[in-house]
């Protein structure tokens, strides 16, 4: 049986939801509801899914989490209101879907894809066994710096993109590209490579992730809302996800000034200078790492490029007022308390 037949075979939930459709709404009722501007909605949140979820892999090379979930929509079930801690790209297979993204009512066919980001107000309609989906969820913080490198920032879709990519952006933003049919083969390969646990498995999906995000993004044809953004809102973003190894000289060259003018530019907008921009970030990332990874604390410093560790440190417990060491173990501490 080929991959696609088999994904069209009902699972045990989907057969369950078939029978009593009315009824699912009761899935929801341990799930927490937040507050987002002004609607009451379900948080669908990234760390619960993975204790569901065996379709998983690891894109990233800083951490010991999954970055990325790979799954089949559940059709026939009711998903009301709600926003993710993650990204979520769908993509259509067959079939049609419906789906309200912040008021915007979409009727979607085989071979569209809708990506949200993070805090998208959403629900999505009823399905039937013809309307297949595939939802791949991607746990910003740790999305592989493998991944960002091959974007084609001078795009203004992969622009778009990168800017979701930024931990601190929660905009209501997304974007719709109602046909991108080349994407279907690399999307099933993913499927059957992630069923079968082959040999060099993480690997090959690895690459086909990669193929995935360069086919999408040489689309022609596609429709981006975003929230109201400013010039220097989109500056902290692209710092927000380039803070690794990005430079004033790169970053101005990016946005079109020169270096002395930007430079000026950042400080009297932000009244920080891009240097302490960028440490601001790589501390904010720091602290995330020591308390969601095993990882040592050198090599957390090495992968974000800190080569001055003395002021590093110092700015640290100005930050912080102890350690990385005293504060990894004061929050997981905390965490454990609760």
């Amino acid at each position: 049986m080929n991959i696609e037949n088999e994904l069209f075979e009902l699972s045990r939930s989907e057969q369950k939801h078939r029978k009593h459709h009315d009824k699912s709404m009761a899935y929801y009722e341990h799930v927490r509801k937040i507050r987002v501007r002004g609607k009451e909605v379900y948080l669908f949140a990234y760390d619960n899914l993975l204790k569901k979820n065996t379709d998983t892999f690891n894109l990233s090379s800083l951490n010991d989490k999954p970055a990325i979930i790979l799954q089949r929509h559940v059709r026939y079930s009711y998903v009301p209101y709600h926003v993710h801690d993650y990204i979520e790209l769908t993509y259509v297979l067959h079939g049609n879907f419906s789906e309200t993204i912040e008021g915007k009512s979409f009727h979607l066919k085989e071979g569209s894809i809708t990506f949200l980001n993070t805090h998208t107000i959403h629900k999505i309609g009823k399905t039937e066994k013809q309307d297949l989906a595939i939802n791949i969820l991607i746990r910003k913080e740790f999305l592989s710096d493998q991944i960002i490198s091959i974007f084609p920032t001078q795009t203004r879709l992969a622009a778009f993109f990168l800017n979701c990519l930024s931990v601190e952006n929660d905009r209501p933003d997304f974007f719709v590209i109602e046909k991108c049919p080349d994407i279907k083969p690399i999307v099933l390969e993913m499927m059957r490579e992630q069923k079968e646990n082959s040999s060099n498995k993480v690997e090959i999906l690895d690459m086909l992730m990669k193929i995935f995000f360069l086919r999408l993004l040489r689309s022609q044809t596609y429709d981006i809302y975003n929230s109201k953004s400013s010039q220097m809102t989109d500056i902290i973003d692209y710092i927000a996800v380039n803070f690794r190894s990005i430079t004033l000289d790169k970053c101005a060259k990016h946005f079109g000034f020169s270096s002395n003018y930007f430079s000026y530019l950042i400080h009297t907008k932000t009244g920080k200078t891009f240097k302490q921009l960028v440490l601001e970030k790589k501390l904010k990332y720091i602290n995330y790492m020591l308390v969601n990874s095993i990882l040592p604390i050198q090599e957390i410093l090495d992968n974000v490029n800190i080569s001055n560790s003395t002021y590093f440190y110092k700015k640290f417990r100005e930050l912080n007022g102890c350690s990385p060491k005293e504060y990894r173990l004061k929050q997981k501490k905390q965490i454990i308390e609760k």
